[in-house]
């Protein structure tokens, strides 16, 4: 074999291993954006509001000891980070979020940087009550505003 022959071998080698780097790479592209894709879908949903009521019974409270109500009236809860069980909501991604608590004529929001797992939630303190009616107008919401 001469030496352009060996060199045409060698080149040719190079050739598909470089075909086969490309051919790994172009599927490591598209399974990164096919994350990428649903990722973006999952904050899309996360930043629709997700709002909940705290009952339709009445009174609730006064308690011996501070309490987290529980928003059991669910109206909205796309991704499930709220849970009407225990009346936490927990962050499923790292981002800032807005939060909203109205109660009758009353309104209070405040905004947060969270981490993913934190957790948010409305303490009753011991010795206080508040009152939900069928109307709604003690509501717990938030979304987030953008992720991190």
């Amino acid at each position: 074999m001469s030496s352009s022959e060996t060199e045409v071998g060698e080149l040719q080698r190079e050739n598909t291993d470089l075909q086969a780097r490309v051919t790994a790479s172009e599927n490591t592209s598209t399974a990164l954006e096919a994350r990428m894709s649903c990722s973006e879908k999952e904050v899309e949903e996360l930043q629709r509001e997700n709002a909940a009521g705290l009952t339709g019974s009445g009174s609730v409270g006064p308690f011996k000891t501070t309490i987290t109500l529980k928003f059991s009236k669910v109206f909205t809860n796309i991704g499930q980070a709220y849970s009407p069980t225990t009346g936490i909501f927990t962050a499923p991604v790292r981002g800032v979020y807005y939060f909203r608590f109205n109660m009758w004529e009353s309104r209070f929001s405040a905004w947060s940087y969270l981490e993913k797992g934190d957790v948010v939630f409305i303490d009753l303190p011991s010795g206080n009550s508040v009152y939900g009616d069928s109307m709604n107008r003690m509501v717990f919401s938030g979304f987030l505003l953008f992720p991190l």
